[in-house]
């Protein structure tokens, strides 16, 4: 069987046209419009008038999807925002108190009766400083501050004055140590 001939129409076709255009569809068998902003993620979907909307499954999950991509996009932004913010604050505190503390070692203030108990001070075996279990943080030290108590404790059950009377020796200890409370 022959091949038919197509027919010449005058002027320009239809399907030209439609080669030419961005999208090959025809102007009247579009029914909306997707239009996106460059200034946000989200897509706009406009109906052509008198045309009714009928988007598919597929672009309303696509477009569910992308709008909850952008929620937790936001959220998590906010969210690492606050904490950057929180742990530059504690960490310019902590930076704060040690030079001050550094500042506060250095500075010896010399009056008449401060000069005399720093001769005496001299004498004395310098008392290491008790630290709160709760405010040790690495394993090393925890465990140098339980070698250094078990040697204190041992000092304190070789003293003649805890042999003599050791709820007092104990409390007076405590006192001393931890300060009046």
């Amino acid at each position: 069987m022959p091949k038919l001939q197509r027919t010449k129409t005058k002027g320009r076709s239809q399907q030209n046209d439609l080669v030419h255009r961005k999208y090959a569809v025809r102007q009247k068998d579009v029914s909306e419009q997707v239009v996106q902003h460059n200034d946000t993620n989200g897509m706009d979907i406009t109906p052509i008038q008198g045309k009714d909307i009928t988007i598919s499954k597929q672009m309303k999950k696509k477009l569910r999807h992308e709008a909850w991509i952008g929620k937790l996009d936001t959220a998590y932004t906010v969210r690492k925002k606050q904490q950057k913010k929180k742990n530059n604050k504690q960490n310019e505190l902590a930076a704060d108190l040690d030079e001050f503390n550094d500042l506060l070692n250095t500075i010896e203030i010399k009056t008449p009766s401060n000069t005399a108990s720093s001769a005496q001070e001299s004498t004395e075996a310098p008392r290491p400083v008790v630290v709160p279990s709760n405010k040790i943080k690495s394993k090393k030290a925890k465990k140098k501050a339980e070698m250094q108590e078990i040697l204190r404790f041992q000092k304190v059950m070789q003293h003649s004055a805890f042999k003599q009377d050791p709820l007092s020796t104990i409390r007076q200890h405590v006192q001393n140590t931890f300060g009046q409370s």
